[in-house]
């Protein structure tokens, strides 16, 4: 359940950082969004590390070796639990991409104030 709320949470913020950066106008939602993405990342951070089994980091797949093998048996029928390695390596992806996108909205605020 609160993997399924924290990624909720990333959607909902980065949707919403993204539509509220275009003024000015909107550069207090665009913070307080960019603030909230900052908590759910730092959040699931931790939770990877001591939540249960399938949300720890602990748990991803992150072989290039079985990589390339999923993505070859892909269409053939199969039964995992937790993340197989395609997911491992976007939920890696999608936890890295937008922490570099808090820090940098982060280094601009600061010159701003």
């Amino acid at each position: 359940m609160t993997n399924r709320v924290l990624h909720s949470v990333l959607i909902v913020t980065i949707a919403a950082s993204f539509l509220t950066s275009a003024s000015e106008a909107f550069l207090f939602w665009h913070i307080l969004f960019g603030g909230t993405l900052f908590w759910a990342i730092a959040i699931r951070t931790i939770w990877g590390f001591v939540g249960p089994r399938y949300s720890k980091f602990s748990d991803f797949d992150l072989s290039i070796k079985n990589l390339v093998t999923y993505f070859r048996n892909i269409l053939k029928p199969h039964a995992s639990q937790g993340h197989n390695p395609a997911s491992s390596w976007s939920a890696i992806l999608m936890l890295s991409l937008p922490s570099s996108f808090v820090k940098l909205g982060n280094e601009k605020l600061l010159k701003i104030f």
